[in-house]
């Protein structure tokens, strides 16, 4: 008997905050009301008090954070922080003026402009560079070693007053051989980059280390480097030099050579040798056909399609773009450095006239472009759909893109160089123009028997009639008979029942409680309710049991407004039934 269980009954309401019989949510308040409470979310969050969501003010936004400022959400509040080059404390920022206040990073050598949030920094006219480093635009080369008349030796540059050398630093290579080149005697090719024993060792100053350029700067002080005097681990054997030329002399060899074909041999060091055809095209064969006079080349010849040459194989690996004046402006694996046979000789096969690469099948479009013939070369263009360069042609998604003819109700689905269109749900049409479907008229729609069909756009609305509630798929009585039964229910404690489908059914307790309670009470006519009641507390029922796992909010008028499992739907027995408390 210390289980047996009792009640606190009142004549006078009950404050279900104070007594801690509230299920208000940690970030809501309780306010006590007549006969229930109310749960009311805190400043800075939203719901219905039983659940309180904190609001992001800053992505609805909510905020009074200033227009350079960036708003950072936090639980039930915000807070504002001014952006870079801004001050202030957010919901005011002020900018900065970096240059009066001597925070910038401008070069020496650059003048400071304060902008909107930031800085500029300018070189001065005689020096050009970025924000952080301003050099002199231009600087003096030179060439020190026993041919430098002939464009070979050792590299040297002038600089605060000083001649200094260039460590190769294994950076060195034929991009920065052909700006020394192209600065110190105008020559326009540069046949090798020359390090460390190839030149002789200078003296005095290493002023450059770690140099790397693209080819293409018109001043060696425009390629980057370590910084002047600047190097780690350089003695003067790691002198950087050049090897300068005017161009190689190119000539065929073979049976049609004086028709302009046959094999290639350039002239090198004083000796002819030929070319191994690894990598040899078409772009290859142009600039040694317009080296010997040709203005077309017809196809780039390799291995047995030329007689066998004999003696150096000079080059390898050779990658021209077809531009070139001189094969020595293309880019190979080095004077020498041939790992080939003879039997891997390349040629060229020159015309006076131009040649259909496209027709001959020479070209090298990609599957889905179009080959087109000029004068003296083709152009690859990609199909309708694709995009690329020719040579590789990548889909291109209309969809993705918005670049489609699609309607506004349809989907759009990407194919390969194209698209096509489908109607939405509720519209008919072939992609392009789609109909809206009247569901209603057509008899489409799955509203309830008790409920009214509405066409509206794209779809169609349920509405249950005056006499039912519900949703699209069914429409039950606005309102359910509900009564108490055991010894007290004349007084408002007892099982609760209800009345559906012409059968009275009691409700199974799981996850009855104060809010389930209420309804029933208010059904009933009672202001107040004491208690829901569960399993032992109640006389068992019998028969049928109509309801399980109803959730009410408390607020509603009619327990047919709670939702539940369904009609009959439950996994309890009668010593489960659920029961009330109510008091007037």
């Amino acid at each position: 008997h210390y289980h047996d269980a009792g009640v606190e009954c009142s004549l006078t309401d009950v404050d279900e905050c104070a007594r801690g019989l509230d299920n208000c949510n940690s970030n809501s308040q309780c306010i006590n009301t007549d006969g229930s409470f109310l749960c009311r979310c805190n400043h800075g969050y939203t719901g219905y008090g039983a659940y309180c969501y904190d609001i992001n003010e800053c992505v609805l936004p909510i905020n009074n954070c200033h227009s350079n400022a960036s708003c950072t959400n936090i639980g039930g509040s915000f807070f504002c922080t001014c952006d870079s080059g801004y001050t202030g404390n957010g919901t005011f920022c002020k900018e900065i003026d970096e240059c009066s206040l001597s925070l910038d990073d401008c070069h020496p050598n650059s003048n400071c402009t304060n902008i909107d949030g930031s800085f500029l920094c300018t070189c001065d006219s005689r020096f050009e560079g970025n924000e952080t480093l301003c050099e002199e635009k231009s600087i003096a080369v030179r060439l020190i070693g026993p041919s430098s008349s002939n464009g070979t030796g050792r590299v040297e540059v002038f600089y605060n007053g000083e001649w200094g050398t260039i460590c190769d630093d294994y950076n060195w290579n034929i991009n920065d051989a052909r700006v020394v080149c192209r600065q110190v005697l105008g020559l326009p090719y540069a046949v090798r980059a020359l390090r460390r024993h190839q030149v002789p060792d200078g003296t005095g100053k290493i002023w450059l280390a770690n140099v790397r350029c693209t080819g293409n700067e018109q001043s060696l002080i425009n390629c980057s480097h370590n910084g002047w005097g600047n190097h780690k681990y350089c003695g003067h054997y790691n002198d950087a030099g050049v090897q300068c030329s005017s161009g190689v002399s190119v000539r065929l060899r073979g049976p049609s050579s004086s028709n302009g074909t046959g094999r290639v041999e350039v002239l090198y060091n004083g000796r002819w040798g030929t070319i191994c055809h690894y990598s040899w095209d078409i772009y290859d064969a142009r600039v040694v056909c317009r080296q010997l006079g040709y203005p077309y080349a017809a196809r780039a010849l390799k291995g047995y399609q030329v007689p066998d040459g004999a003696g150096q194989i000079w080059l390898n690996s050779v990658r021209c773009t077809g531009n070139e004046e001189n094969l020595i402006s293309c880019s190979h694996s080095g004077w020498g450095n041939a790992y080939c046979r003879h039997y891997q000789d390349a040629g060229v096969e020159c015309s006076a006239t131009d040649v259909d690469e496209c027709a001959r099948g020479l070209d090298n479009c990609g599957s889905n472009s179009q080959c087109i013939n000029t004068d003296g070369s083709f152009l690859c263009r990609c199909n309708h759909g694709y995009t690329g360069n020719g040579v590789y042609c990548y889909d291109i998604n209309e969809c993705s893109l918005s670049i489609h003819n699609c309607h506004s109700n349809t989907s759009c689905t990407n194919i390969g160089g194209s698209f096509f269109c489908t109607c939405e749900s509720g519209y008919t049409g072939n992609g392009t123009f789609c109909q809206e479907l009247d569901e209603c008229s057509l008899s489409l729609d799955d509203c309830h028997p008790n409920s009214n069909c509405t066409n509206i756009d794209g779809s169609f609305l349920c509405i249950c009639d005056e006499k039912f509630a519900g949703n699209e798929t069914l429409c039950q009585e606005k309102s359910i008979a509900v009564r108490l039964r055991g010894p007290s229910s004349s007084n408002g404690t007892g099982r609760a029942e209800v009345f559906y489908n012409g059968r009275w059914g009691t409700i199974c307790h799981d996850y009855w409680d104060i809010n389930d309670a209420t309804v029933v009470c208010r059904q009933l006519g009672y202001p107040y309710t004491i208690r829901a009641l569960r399993g032992n507390q109640v006389p068992d029922g019998a028969g049928q049991i109509w309801l399980d796992n109803v959730r009410c909010t408390g607020n509603e008028e009619s327990l047919i407004n709670c939702s539940h499992n369904g009609w009959g739907y439950h996994n309890c027995r009668h010593y489960q039934d659920a029961g009330v408390e109510c008091s007037s």
